[in-house]
């Protein structure tokens, strides 16, 4: 016999497929052979297996070739002719000195590691096509979130905690200063160079306090993206230093001017010219009440009825803290600043009521995109300049030709200043201005609306100083 030769006698009767069908269980396994060591196993559950027994090197093994029938009985898996045809292979690698046990086992390793790498190949293609979808879906994140969509949403996240007006003034800040130049660019793109680029166009148009409003917000935006994941730093903050320099340069170069003011002597021809304009009634009565009660600009802007007491003997106008230009410094909290209202203010304001513009903002934007939106900043600026008084008047200009007009006319210092809501820093004398002095500004507040209405009607000015002392 060969050295790897098969077992089991090769005169053996050959089986059938019928025979091995009908082979019956028994109490104990038993052997049919085919011849060249094949046969078939059947087990006493009534399972039955092909087996090949094989000798090589000395040593006898038994190849199995497959299930011929499971324990249920029913349909072949292996056929009389399969396990023929694979007792022949396995005669093949005798022949050739392998053992079919080696070679089965290498075989099985081979197909697990052909179905690991395959695996493998088509886990790195997923995670290839993954990496490419998230690199896509970033980059199209990255050109959605530009500067005007997130600063959208950083203003959505604060609107439930700032008034209307605060909101249309931040908003407004946005599409006149930043929208223009980097609100369509994504936030991950833009540098500290972007960021000063916008300020120093401020800074170089003399805005300078816009320029720090503007770069006070921009910063949020920032700080909001990038808490977000929508930026990768902050780089207003990192420009801050370069901001400051920018500044104070541009300062140095522009020194800040006073707001323009026409003098007591040119004041009855602008208080006519106000009189006869024919604009919006609105804006008419805007410039009038600044006259009347010399607060900021900014102040009659952003007014609300709720402010107001209008009837009764003692009118007021109480503006809340929040909307005054002298905030809470350390533990020092700021006021409200009450004004007291003189007949004529009271008659500006009920024919301003009477106009039906909004139930809530005294002076409502006419083409507000939301709601609570003010009047433009400009609005009242732009009047003066139709009456002819660009570079000559403005609104905050009232309160300096007040100021000019109380003084000369003998008006105490401390009377004006708590009038004009300057920050006094004596706590002793802030409690003084806001309770002593209120009969004594309303005084002085109905003798100037007094005066300035003589002023209209063509009485000189200083024949009215010269009347009150």
């Amino acid at each position: 016999m060969s050295p790897g030769t098969p077992r089991g006698g090769g005169d053996v009767h050959k089986l059938t497929e019928i025979e091995a069908r009908k082979a019956v269980p028994k109490d104990a396994p038993y052997k049919l052979f085919d011849g060249g060591g094949l046969f078939l196993l059947v087990r006493p559950d009534g399972a039955k297996y092909w087996r090949m027994n094989y000798r090589l090197a000395g040593r006898h093994g038994t190849a199995a070739l497959g299930v011929y029938l499971g324990k249920d009985a029913g349909k072949v898996e292996v056929s009389l002719a399969e396990a023929r045809r694979r007792a022949a292979d396995v005669r093949a690698l005798l022949a050739a000195g392998i053992d079919p046990a080696e070679h089965r086992r290498a075989e099985a390793a081979r197909v697990a590691l052909q179905a690991e790498t395959l695996a493998a190949e088509l886990r790195g293609r997923r995670e290839a096509e993954q990496a490419r979808r998230a690199e896509r879906e970033a980059a199209r994140a990255v050109s959605r979130n530009t500067f005007e969509v997130v600063a959208g949403l950083w203003v959505e996240d604060r609107r439930l905690h700032w008034s209307a007006s605060h909101v249309h003034q931040v908003e407004q800040s946005f599409r006149d200063h930043v929208y223009p130049k980097i609100g369509r660019r994504p936030m991950a793109e833009l540098t500290s160079a972007d960021a000063l680029g916008v300020l120093s166009a401020l800074l170089a148009a003399g805005k300078s306090e816009t320029a720090r409003r503007v770069k006070q917000r921009m910063g949020a935006v920032w700080r909001f993206a990038v808490l977000r994941g929508l930026a990768p730093s902050d780089v207003v903050s990192l420009g801050a230093t370069e901001f400051t320099e920018r500044k104070r340069l541009a300062l140095k170069a522009k020194p800040r001017r006073s707001f323009p003011a026409v003098s007591p002597a040119e004041l009855p021809e602008l208080l006519r010219a106000m009189a006869g304009y024919h604009g919006t009634p609105m804006v008419r009565l805007g410039l009038r009440l600044l006259a009347l009660t010399l607060v900021r600009t900014s102040e009659l802007r952003g007014a609300t009825w709720s402010e107001f007491v209008l009837d009764g003997e003692e009118p007021t106008w109480t503006i809340p803290p929040q909307r005054m230009k002298v905030k809470s410094r350390g533990d020092r909290e700021a006021a409200a600043h009450v004004v007291p209202l003189s007949r004529q203010a009271v008659a500006a304001l009920l024919e301003l009521r009477a106009l039906e513009l909004d139930p809530v903002q005294v002076m409502p934007h006419g083409r507000a995109r939301s709601k609570g939106a003010t009047l433009s900043e400009n609005a009242l600026l732009y009047a003066l300049y139709a009456m002819g008084y660009r570079g000559r008047m403005t609104g905050h200009g009232f309160r300096a030709v007040g100021s000019t007009l109380l003084h000369e006319a003998g008006f105490a210092h401390e009377l004006i200043e708590a009038q004009l809501a300057h920050e006094q820093t004596d706590d002793v004398a802030r409690r003084y201005n806001r309770a002593e002095y209120l009969d004594r500004r309303r005084e002085m507040l109905q003798w100037y609306a007094d005066t300035i209405d003589r002023m209209e009607r063509g009485e000189s000015a200083k024949v009215l100083m010269l009347r009150r002392q």
